[in-house]
């Protein structure tokens, strides 16, 4: 069965919008760093994901009683705005301190429920015996994109400018709602069902009463704490600082890991998880995400970088694209965007703690104890996810109760 074209137009439209956003975010960081303004720079990207944690958590119990379709093309409008206005600022060199933290907050707000949204979508344009490959291409497009669209940043910058870039970065953001437009959601209930608008406080109770949620939720975030801060601060440090080489080699090893990200979603998945199972190819990412940033830090070879970035952006996949179909599965369709949004609030809420520490550990030039004690720590996760509640019965797909609400009851 092929997967409907209102899938293939979400998926579009996501990774339009994620490659812009990025991007921007990106060539923001970039041009800091190329000043030396670490401080500044990792600042810049403490108040974004504070923000995006904040706005994520005041949201999602409101969303499910919007239209889907209509939530994403405001969030796309507001991106557009949110771009022309970084572009004026920048062309006419006002771009301070104040600005920043305000474009950071207008960010984190749209990201916020960006994914959350169209990821809450595909049950309602996939059938269910669709929803792992669905899901499988989910997931390879957004860690693609994420990887993808800081590579696209980086390059665009050293051949075109950072002004250049941002005015393309408006050309595809009114693309990205053109095809939002487009949806014609057929065969689904988004117009038309309207469930019941959660506040805070009950939202963030039915996260904490599927107790696998919180804990799955909790492992993630020391990811992105560790990830996020690698990406976006510690590699262009390194091509900068360390190699004293041009942005491109930044965008190269972004590639690398954007091309784990594609080979291990096209063949390494299905061959992994027939072998393994679900629960140990989960732990087997871990372990590979853990021993891959070991190994940075004892090592300044860029061909090193490369495959190990290589490595890094396959086992994102590896560990993905396992939960996220089978999560879809069990949380129950009318908390499905509280949930989404709930969880990712929830591990971005490390990342502003960890790009204040990568701003200090690049300060004092010692970004490899950041890899090494960081690479430990997620090596070690791999034996702690057993721990987690329901976590083989879920990801194996092997209980026999149907949802959440079967395992835990209702709330």
């Amino acid at each position: 069965m092929i997967l409907t074209s209102d899938f293939w137009k979400l998926r579009l439209s996501e990774a339009l919008y994620l490659i812009s956003s990025r991007v921007v975010i990106s060539v923001v960081v970039l041009m800091l760093i190329s000043t030396e303004e670490y401080y500044t720079s990792s600042l810049f990207l403490f108040l974004f994901f504070l923000f995006k944690s904040i706005s994520g958590i005041f949201l999602a119990g409101k969303l499910d009683k919007f239209s889907k379709k209509k939530s994403l093309i405001a969030l796309s409008s507001m991106f557009l705005i949110c771009s022309i206005s970084l572009s004026l600022l920048f062309g006419y060199g006002l771009l301070n301190l104040f600005m920043l933290s305000l474009i950071s907050l207008l960010l984190a707000l749209i990201d916020s429920s960006y994914s959350s949204i169209t990821d809450a979508y595909i049950p309602l344009v996939v059938k269910k015996e669709k929803l792992e490959e669905a899901y499988r291409k989910t997931s390879m497009i957004q860690s693609f994109i994420d990887l993808f669209g800081i590579t696209i940043g980086m390059v665009g910058v050293d051949f075109i400018g950072f002004q250049n870039v941002l005015l393309v970065v408006i050309v595809v953001s009114l693309l990205t709602i053109t095809v939002l437009i487009g949806l014609t959601n057929i065969g689904n209930s988004d117009n038309v069902e309207r469930y019941e608008s959660f506040g805070i406080r009950e939202s963030i109770r039915l996260f904490f009463h599927y107790r696998f949620e919180p804990r799955w939720a909790l492992l993630s975030l020391l990811i992105n704490m560790i990830l996020l801060p690698f990406s976006m601060m510690i590699i262009p440090y390194y091509v900068s600082n360390i190699l004293n080489e041009s942005p491109v080699y930044i965008g190269i090893i972004e590639a690398s890991a954007s091309f784990g990200v594609l080979i291990a979603s096209l063949y390494l998945h299905r061959l992994i998880t027939s072998v393994l199972g679900n629960s140990r190819t989960i732990s087997l990412a871990f372990a590979l995400i853990g021993i891959s940033l070991i190994a940075m830090a004892y090592t300044i070879s860029i061909y090193y970088w490369i495959l190990l970035a290589f490595t890094i952006g396959a086992a994102i996949v590896l560990n993905n694209v396992t939960i996220e179909s089978k999560r879809a599965e069990y949380i129950p369709q009318e908390h499905r965007v509280k949930i989404q949004t709930i969880h990712g609030s929830f591990i971005n809420l490390a990342n502003p703690i960890g790009f204040l520490i990568i701003g200090y550990v690049l300060s004092n030039q010692s970004y490899n104890i950041f890899l090494l004690v960081g690479g430990a720590l997620i090596f070690i996760q791999s034996f702690i996810v057993y721990t987690v509640p329901n976590f083989k019965e879920i990801a194996e797909g092997t209980s026999k109760k149907s949802s959440y609400k079967d395992i835990y009851g209702e709330q």
